[in-house]
């Protein structure tokens, strides 16, 4: 069994429990072709995802990126416990990352484990944001079964999976993109 996050977040996430909700008149993403760079369901790593070059540039396209690359290190946090990498591409300011990043951290914590789940993109859509001179990413997120397991209480869960919509407000800053909010979309 391995102990993760996201799967477990996925699950939170889609309770409503983690990411706060954030309605809108967003448009409706648009389906992705399939990712030839490998599936976040493979084996753990306890190296975490290196930012690709395409995710380097002030563009849609490397903000777009950027949001893959997001998703990995959730991943990644989720199959590690490990939420540094997530920490170092987030704004201080982002109050649902540094919330989400707590969870992971106290879920790791407890000694509590969870299989399954990972965050897979199946959609992607964006809106300029000229306020803060970024984007707004809507993801797309679907997640497998899992199981939560916490030793001694009774409280283990079995969750069907589903899917999860998440807004990613990017900003440019230092030279490189950061989440500056991380929300459940509507």
């Amino acid at each position: 069994m391995r102990t993760v996050w996201p799967r477990w977040v996925a699950g939170l996430a889609a309770a409503g429990l983690l990411l706060s909700g954030c309605g809108g008149d967003s448009p409706e993403p648009k389906p992705l072709p399939k990712d030839s760079k490998g599936s976040p369901s493979e084996s753990p790593s306890a190296t975490p995802p290196v930012m690709p070059a395409a995710a380097k540039k002030k563009t849609k396209a490397a903000a777009v990126a950027f949001a893959r690359h997001y998703v990995r290190l959730i991943n990644h946090a989720q199959a590690t416990g490990d939420t540094q990498p997530l920490a170092s591409v987030e704004t201080t300011d982002c109050s649902t990352c540094v919330r989400n990043r707590k969870a992971i951290e106290d879920f790791y914590a407890s000694d509590a484990t969870v299989e399954g789940g990972d965050w897979v993109i199946r959609s992607i859509s964006t809106i300029a944001n000229p306020a803060t001179g970024g984007w707004l990413v809507a993801l797309g997120v679907r997640f497998g079964p899992q199981t939560v397991d916490r030793p001694g209480t009774r409280k283990d869960q079995t969750l069907k999976g589903g899917r999860l919509p998440v807004n990613l407000q990017l900003v440019w800053r230092g030279g490189s993109w950061n989440v500056d909010e991380s929300t459940r979309g509507a």
